[in-house]
């Protein structure tokens, strides 16, 4: 009896470490009505003001579908102008980050004409962005295609270098049945063991609106993307969309919300929220 006492216990204690475990990192509708919200550490870089039309990133009220209220991230990107980003700091060092959010495509989507064509979409990073950075960054990149925009995932390996090739090109964007669609992304990323091993996890996962489950759009399963010996142990740092190489010819605005970071997989199929369509 005594035993059986000791096992249950230990089984009830591991089943507790693994809940905790899997706690997120930050959960943010923006409800706020601003990028105020902090969590275990998490917080936005800046302070974007609710409804402040002159700043290319900020949260904004919307109407949803239900007809309800509510509030989303905005990116505008003016005509002709290539920066629009919001950055964040996870507060600690994750050697293992998924992240999962709602994202609207603009209603006058058309991918630029300039080259190179690539536009950021996110990147995260451990101590220092791209060549600044003894650790690794990882980045998702779309780029002009013949019906809208592909997205791609590339990485540098850390030591001060720049980005290696995009890979696995995959259709992302429709121009002419994608436009003001909402669509679901889960990106995984998990530093690999050491520099000796190329062990590294980067994903990509997306499902649009009124599908019932995710499909899974890149799986790069041999990343050099170790943590630098001198830390931080793991990611830090990142943006959402980013600077636009190939600008749009008229303001574009993208919408974000119900986002979600943590340290374990986020791809479950619970229902969650609708997001709201921007006035």
């Amino acid at each position: 009896m005594r035993m059986k006492i000791s096992f249950m216990t230990l089984l009830t204690g591991l089943m507790l470490s693994a809940s905790v475990a899997a706690q997120p990192i930050m959960i943010d509708d923006f409800s706020s009505g601003d990028v105020s919200k902090t969590m275990n550490g998490f917080k936005w870089s800046g302070s974007d003001s609710a409804n402040d039309l002159s700043s290319v990133t900020h949260v904004a009220e919307t109407e949803t579908r239900k007809g309800e209220l509510g509030h989303g991230l905005h990116f505008r990107y003016k005509a002709g102008s290539s920066w629009t980003e919001k950055r964040f700091d996870l507060g600690n060092p994750h050697r293992e980050v998924w992240v999962r959010y709602w994202i609207r495509v603009p209603d006058n989507f058309k991918h630029g004409s300039g080259n190179p064509n690539n536009n950021k979409f996110f990147a995260l990073w451990m101590d220092g962005y791209s060549s600044k950075g003894d650790g690794p960054t990882v980045f998702w990149n779309y780029w002009r295609s013949d019906n809208g925009a592909e997205l791609t995932v590339s990485y540098s390996h850390g030591q001060k270098t720049v980005s290696g090739p995009n890979a696995q090109r995959t259709d992302f964007i429709d121009d002419s049945a994608d436009r003001g669609r909402w669509m679901e992304v889960v990106l995984r990323v998990k530093a690999a063991t050491d520099r000796n091993s190329n062990d590294g996890i980067i994903e990509t996962h997306r499902r649009w609106e009124g599908e019932g489950s995710f499909t899974k759009i890149h799986e790069i399963k041999d990343a050099n993307i170790a943590a630098p010996p001198g830390g931080p142990n793991g990611w830090h740092s990142g943006y959402i969309m980013g600077y636009a190489n190939a600008t749009y010819s008229e303001d574009t605005i993208w919408v974000i919300d119900e986002i979600e970071f943590s340290n374990s997989s986020l791809l479950q199929s619970a229902a969650r929220p609708r997001p709201p369509i921007p006035q």
